[in-house]
Formats: structure tokens, sequence, C-alpha cells
């Protein structure tokens, strides 16, 4: 007898512990659903909960429904809050339901699930028209939509702006003022903050007096007081806004309280220099020669010096092994007398060792010289030859490029001309020229970074039957007065070749001794018969 009560009781506790197991949303079968039960599941992820229903059985498995779905979403109070309806078929093959109810606010909610209509399972006749209509229902748990979290934002972190300081030092008996001015860079309309002056002894790094504090705008002041002599580094700060916007910014200024009367703090010199070109004529009219004309000044800020300085300058150009010194401030350098060339740039060191009214001033700097040139090249291409010239040593140019070719008899075969041009590269094209050997010249008129000069160079090519080539050649780029170039062009037009010769071959444009066997000034060239040509 007791073995039969601990089996029946062992069967109770298998019973009771199967329905703990069982899904936690599973409508138990009733007399009349057969069996057939709803189960749910509902997740809340963020404001969104999703939902799951499945149409279940106990003895047969559901295989496909017909009838109609039903969520509904309510609210803490038990109110409807959304509801959403599905219609399936017998065709569908689906026994599942799923929708996700987005956008909620936080608090409790609960999901009610219904499915009415027939349901067929695993081995009912597809077709057969008894299949029972059920209704079949179920209710979740309450579902919990949290307050999301909400981070801290970070603190904005304020804007840098930087500030400019002027110091003037005012000695007096027993103290000195430091009087320091202070503005922010910026271009806001309203600003408010504050402001603080420390200033600091450099000997020894300490502050001499406490810091000055100022509630101000855009600009701010102080006096800072001071015993001893020497120099001193004041620096602001400022914290505040700027049109509503936090900023912060700091500057410095160094100043030195003089030892004898009162006095500012003591003057910055800088030296500046510039370059222009300068033409050189001869009487009987022949080529003309530039040269560099290097200037060089003395500034204290904004103020021009050099009129006040007394002493040496001296201009050196090591790469040439020139060297000039005078009492002038200024030191011109030739072409063609002092070696330089076209397209070239030189390292030219500048200074100044005498005095600015009763102050020594030892001033030096290094100036890049820059000599524009040419150069110039061509190629072939579908029965075009085409000669391409480039400036160099030249930011902007601006006036007329000409490129004409002459044969070896050194007539004109064609010529091209471009008026008003602004750049520093021209390419011309030339067709139907018979097979041979040619010289063409480019020649720029105009000005080049402000100043008006004539830059030309040759290039020498041959046209063969199905093609061309450039020629080998060491011609060097050439600058000379713009009345020059303009003369050369007229004689283009005329068709002739421009008379260079002249009576100084040590003067020659470009270079000194020009051989007399080879080579047209301005890039038109060649070779022997220049000279029978000129009679020169």
């Amino acid at each position: 007898m007791k073995r039969r009560v601990r089996a029946f009781s062992m069967v109770w506790l298998a019973v009771f512990a199967l329905t703990l197991l069982m899904p936690p949303f599973q409508a138990l079968a009733q007399d009349d659903n057969d069996g057939y039960g709803i189960q749910v599941t509902a997740k809340a992820d963020g404001d969104t909960i999703a939902v799951d229903a499945e149409v279940t059985g106990q003895e047969k498995k559901p295989v496909a429904l017909n009838g109609d779905w039903s969520i509904t979403l309510l609210g803490p109070e038990g109110n409807e809050v959304d509801s959403v309806t599905d219609q399936v078929t017998f065709d569908k093959g689906t026994v599942t339901f799923s929708h996700g109810f987005k956008g909620l606010k936080p608090g409790e909610y609960q999901v009610k699930a219904e499915f009415k209509g027939s349901v067929r399972a695993e081995g009912d006749v597809a077709d057969s028209p008894k299949q029972k209509p059920y209704t079949l229902e179920v209710a979740s748990d309450r579902i919990t939509i949290e307050q999301p979290d909400v981070d801290d934002p970070e603190p904005t972190e304020p804007e840098t702006i930087g500030i400019d300081v002027s110091v003037e030092a005012v000695k007096g008996k027993p103290t000195s003022i430091l009087k320091a001015e202070a503005s922010l860079k910026t271009d806001a309309t309203e600003v408010e903050g504050d402001w603080n002056f420390t200033a600091i002894y450099q000997e020894d790094n300490t502050k001499p007096s406490d810091d000055v504090k100022v509630k101000g705008g855009n600009k701010a002041s102080a006096d800072l007081t001071v015993v001893s002599t020497g120099v001193y580094v004041v620096h602001v700060t400022f914290d505040g806004t700027a049109d509503g916007k936090k900023v912060k910014g700091e500057g410095s200024y160094e100043v030195t309280l003089p030892k004898g009367g009162g006095g500012k703090d003591p003057v910055n010199y800088e030296m500046i220099a510039s370059h222009g070109f300068l033409i050189q004529g001869y009487d009987d009219g022949g080529i003309e020669d530039i040269a560099a004309s290097i200037k060089a000044d003395l500034m204290a800020g904004e103020e021009n010096v050099t009129p006040k300085a007394k002493g040496t300058w001296t201009f050196e150009v090591p790469e040439l092994g020139l060297k000039k010194s005078g009492k002038e401030s200024r030191a011109a350098f030739s072409i063609l007398h002092e070696g330089l060339d076209p397209g070239h740039e030189y390292t030219v060191h500048i200074a100044f060792d005498g005095k600015v009214g009763k102050k020594k001033v030892k001033q030096e700097t290094d100036y890049q010289l820059a000599i524009p040139g040419m150069k110039s090249g061509y190629d072939y291409n579908g029965g075009k030859n085409t000669v391409t010239a480039e400036l160099t040593l030249a930011e902007n140019a601006e006036g007329s490029w000409v490129t004409a070719v002459y044969d070896e008899d050194i007539e004109l075969v064609d010529y091209k001309e471009t008026t008003g041009v602004k750049g520093l590269k021209y390419s011309a094209d030339f067709q139907d020229l018979e097979p041979g050997k040619y010289q063409a010249v480019t020649i720029f008129d105009g000005e080049i970074d402000g100043s008006e000069l004539v830059v030309w160079k040759e290039v020498s090519f041959e046209v063969k039957k199905n093609g061309g080539a450039p020629l080998p050649g060491n011609e060097k780029p050439c600058v000379g007065d713009p009345k020059t170039g303009k003369k050369i062009v007229e004689d283009i037009k005329g068709g002739k070749m421009p008379k260079t010769a002249v009576d100084h071959p040590s003067w020659m444009l470009c270079g000194g001794v020009i051989a007399t066997a080879g080579l047209l000034i301005l890039g038109i060239v060649y070779r022997r018969k220049w000279l029978g040509l000129f009679g020169v």
C-alpha cells in the first residue's frame, strides 16, 4: 500500500513540475478548443515591444490557420494603447504572427493575443469542410519600458582666442609702472569676462606685484607696480564669453625697464628688401642690357627709418664671389657685367652696421633674387609641330607672345602672335612644314611680377616625312628691354630677321661673348649664315 501511495505522489509531483516548465503565456486546452492554445512572447527593447504569437496544440501539431489574428497592447491602466489585426488563410501555411509596437513611453504594458478561426493539424485532410472554428486567446505578463538613460553632456570646452598685448615701462622713484593694454583677437561684438594681468621679473622669475584682475569686454588695461630695472614679461589671460560662446585667451609681452630715466620698451628693427630691373642702353642704338637693382630698408614696426640710418651697408652674392659695401642702401647687379643668368635664383646677403639716431644697430638678412627666364620645347603630334614656352622664376605675367619659325636659310616660314595673355605658358602649332631643320624663337613681351620685360628662348627641331623631333642645343634664355622686344616683333611681321648684332661683342645681351659662328640673339639664330647675312 505504501508503495502505491509513494508512486501516486511521484506522478503528481512530475505533473506539477511539468506544469512549471511550460511556457509562461500558454493558453491551456479547453473543452471546446480540442487542446489548441496560443503561446505569446513579448520583449521590451528601448521604446519598442516586440510580440511573437503562435498557435500550439497539446495532441496535434498545427500547420495552417484560417481566420483572424488580433494583438492588442494595453497600457498601465488596462486601457488599449494600440492594436493590430491580420487575416490568414490555409494557403499561407503559417501558425505564427509577429508585430512590434514602437515609440512607447516609459511605463508598464501588457499584450493580449487572440485568434478566431480554424486550425489544420498534421494529418488533417486539406480540403475538409469540417474544420472546426475556435476562439483562442492569451494575455502576457506586464512588460516595462524603462526610462532611457540620459548621459550627462560633456562640458563644452571654451574656444581659445589670442590676445594682443602692449606694455609701456614708465620709470619713477622709488617705484615704476608697467602700463599694459590687451585686446582679444576676435570680431565678436558682445564680449564680457575676467581679465588677469601678471608681471614676472625675468632675472629671478618672481612676481614683483599682485595680479591685477579686471572685469571687462574686448579690451582691458592695468598698471603693474615694479621696483627693479630690467626685463619683465607681462602675461595676460581672459576667461568669459564672446557673442554667447565660452572663450579663453592668453598673451604675453616682454618689456625692459631701463636704468636711466623713464622710457619705453626697446625698438625692434627689421630689414626688408626688394628688387627691380633697370635698362641700360647704348648710344649707337644697339642691344640693351638690364641690371637687377636690390634695395634694402630698416623698419621699426611700420616706420621706415632708413633715412635716419648712418653706417655701412653690405651686399654679398656668395655664389658669384661678389661683395659690395658702401653708405648707400642699395646695390645694382648687371645681368651682363656681374654674371647673373636669366632663369636663375641667387641668395643676396644684406647687412647694416651703424646707428639709427643715437642707437647702435646691426641688422642682416638673406634675400632671394629671382631673374626671370624661359624654357621652351618642341613636340610633334598628328601632323602638328607644337612649340611650347614657359616663363620660369615668375609668379604672374601678362603680355604678348610671339613664336616665329625659320628654316635653314634663315627665312621666316611662319609665325603666331597672341596678345593680352595672362599666365606663364604659351603654345603655338605649325602645320605643313616641309621636311628639314628649323629654328623657333618664342618671345614674351609684357609685365612679369610688376616689371616690364622682354624674355625669349629658342629651340631647334627637325621635321621628317612622318614625324618630327627636337634637336640638341645649348641656347640660354635672354632678358632685355621691352623696346627691343617690340622691334623684334616688328621685324618678324616684316618677314625679316631682326638686326641684333652690335659693335660691342663683349656687351651683347644674355651673356658676354657670343660665339661669332653661332648664335642669333633673341633666340633667332642661325649658325654660320648669321655673320654673312648682316655683314658683321
